[in-house]
């Protein structure tokens, strides 16, 4: 991405393509933010894989299990912030949004039909994120692994889940050697207003 910063109008746009763009690339740093939650007592951060951008709905997807804290932390409270830098580039962008969970409904099917059998099996540990184990493992059966029982993946399906994130701000910044640059590019409802800032 040739970031164009002297014109702020185009900002957004420039933003929008470069996270769709690197969904489709694998070793992209900007396809592995990082997402943060909170509760009443405490915020969490942790690294997600950003698996879809609908730009016309502003929003980011990523996956995960029914069964982890963010989950219910994202329940309680939808406002989360999304972390992308990408350090060639040197170029950060925060993304204020609104997220929301959708499992075993319609939009949760269409993502899990286009996952690959391989990755499914990520889903079927029989214990939720953050059990206890005796020693190192996923907990998930060794045999869900082997490509000979791709079939048998479907009950991991109450599992999955999908978080969708609707952007209502990003806050982009630029670190250059001539002078950083900062951004922060608000949606009012039918438009993206944008207004430079100090570093």
């Amino acid at each position: 991405m040739d970031w164009h910063e002297s014109n702020l109008e185009n900002l957004p746009g420039q933003i929008w393509e470069a996270l769709s763009d690197a969904v489709g690339i694998p070793h992209s740093p900007l396809r592995t933010p990082a997402l943060s939650t909170t509760n009443r007592l405490e915020t969490s951060i942790r690294t997600v894989v950003l698996r879809g951008v609908d730009i016309k709905k502003r929003h980011l997807y990523c996956f995960t299990d029914l069964r982890t804290s963010k989950v219910r932390e994202i329940r309680a409270n939808e406002q989360v912030q999304v972390l992308f830098y990408h350090p060639v580039q040197k170029v950060q962008i925060r993304a204020t949004a609104a997220a929301m969970v959708y499992a075993d409904d319609a939009i949760a099917r269409e993502f899990w039909e286009k996952l690959p059998l391989a990755q499914r099996a990520n889903y079927a540990a029989r214990s939720g994120p953050g059990s206890p184990l005796n020693e190192p493992g996923d907990d998930i059966d060794p045999a869900l692994k082997e490509t000979s029982a791709t079939a048998d993946l479907e009950p991991a399906y109450p599992n999955f889940a999908v978080i969708a994130a609707e952007v209502d701000q990003f806050d982009w910044l630029h670190l250059r050697d001539a002078g950083n640059v900062r951004a922060n590019i608000r949606w009012t409802g039918k438009r993206y207003s944008g207004l430079w800032l100090v570093p």
